[in-house]
C-alpha cells in the first residue's frame, strides 16, 4: 500500500491528540504534526513548529512536506476579534493557498462548528446542513467565514477541501474551557478541598448535543476516505442531553455525595434551551454513525481528569 503523508496542524490540542492517535493506527500513513509549540508524547513520524496565522512557515511547511492529506484542527475559541479571524480565518487562507501551490491534489479538512447555526427555533430541530446560518458570538462568525472560505476555494480553485461541522465534543483530555472539561475541574477541586464536596453550575434545564471524540476523529478520516470536497457535515449524535443529566453522570463517578448548586453568575438567559442536530448527511456519504455512548465518553473524560 503507497504511504501517504499526513499533516495535522493544532496537534497537541484536545481532538488533535485523539486524531494522531488515530492515525498511527494505519499502517500506511506518515505522520506530521504541526503546532505554534513543539509538544512532547505526540506518536508522529515528524514534528514542525508552525505558526498557521504565519503565511510563510505555512507556506515553507507544505512546500517541505507536500501531504496528500492536511486536517487542520488549529483554532481558538476565544481571545479578541484581532486573535479569533487571524487564527481561525486567516490562517485557514494561508493554508489553503500553500496546498493549492504545492500540494493541489491534497485532500483538506477544515474543522467548523454547530455555532455557526447561531440562534435555533424549535422548528428548526433536529439541524441540517442546509438550514440558513445565523452566527452570532465572534467565534461562531470567524468559523463561519472559514466555512464559506472552504467552498469558494473549491468552486474557484476545484481545490478537495471539506468542513467538518461538530456539536460539543466530550473525552478524555477534554479541555477545561469547555462545559464538560469545566465542570470535571470544579469536580476535582472540590473533591480534594471539602468534606462536603459542592460544584456551582450555570443553567441545568438547556439540553445540547454531545458526540465522543473518538467518533469524531473516525469521521475526520472517513471524510477523507471519500470524495467530500466541497461539503459541509454536521457531526453528532442526534441526541440532546440536559445539562443537569451531564452533571448527574460526571458526579456519579463520584465515591463521595457532591452537591450541585446554581449559580446565578453562571446563568445565562440568552442561551438555546435545546439544540441537537442531524447526521443523516454524514450517515449516508460516509457511513457516519455514532458508536460510544454519551456516559461513556464522560466517564472517559472522567477518569484521565482523575488520573492528572
Amino acid at each position: 500500500m503507497t504511504t501517504l503523508k499526513a499533516i495535522v496542524t493544532g496537534a497537541s490540542g484536545f481532538c488533535g491528540q485523539h486524531l494522531v492517535r488515530r492515525l498511527r493506527a494505519m499502517s500506511h500513513l506518515q505522520i506530521v504534526t504541526a503546532d505554534r509549540k513543539k509538544t512532547t508524547g505526540l506518536d508522529c513520524d515528524e514534528y514542525v513548529v508552525c505558526d498557521v496565522s504565519n503565511r510563510e512557515q505555512v507556506f515553507s511547511l507544505i512546500q517541505k512536506i507536500k501531504p496528500e492529506w492536511v486536517f487542520h484542527l488549529a483554532g481558538v475559541s476565544s481571545g479578541t476579534y484581532e486573535d479569533l479571524f487571524g487564527v481561525n480565518l486567516v490562517a485557514a487562507t494561508h493554508l489553503l493557498d500553500a496546498i493549492s501551490e504545492y500540494a493541489p491534489s491534497a485532500s483538506t479538512l477544515l474543522v467548523g462548528s454547530a455555532a455557526e447555526y447561531g440562534r435555533i427555533a424549535t422548528s428548526d430541530l433536529p439541524i441540517t446542513e442546509e438550514l440558513f446560518c445565523r452566527p452570532e458570538s465572534s467565534y461562531a462568525i470567524s468559523k463561519h467565514a472559514q466555512s464559506l472560505l472552504a467552498q469558494k476555494y473549491f468552486a474557484q480553485k476545484k481545490m478537495n477541501v471539506v468542513v467538518a461541522r461538530p456539536f460539543n465534543v466530550i473525552g478524555a483530555g477534554i479541555s477545561h474551557n469547555l462545559l464538560v472539561g469545566a465542570l470535571l475541574s470544579r469536580l476535582k477541586k472540590t473533591l480534594a478541598e471539602d468534606e462536603r464536596p459542592l460544584i456551582k453550575v450555570g443553567r441545568l434545564d438547556t439540553k445540547r448535543d454531545f458526540l465522543a471524540v473518538e467518533d469524531l476523529v473516525d469521521a475526520y478520516v472517513n471524510m477523507m476516505n471519500v470524495d467530500c470536497s466541497g461539503e459541509i457535515f454536521n457531526l453528532c449524535s442526534e441526541q440532546a442531553f440536559s445539562i443537569h443529566e451531564i452533571v448527574t453522570m460526571i458526579t456519579s463517578f463520584s465515591e463521595r455525595p457532591v452537591q450541585v448548586s446554581v449559580d446565578e453568575n453562571l446563568v445565562r438567559n440568552s442561551d438555546v434551551p435545546v439544540v441537537y442536530g442531524s447526521y443523516q448527511k454524514a450517515k449516508k456519504k460516509f457511513g457516519f454513525e455514532p458508536k460510544v455512548t454519551v456516559q461513556e465518553a464522560i466517564r472517559s473524560a472522567w477518569e484521565y481528569e482523575m488520573r492528572k
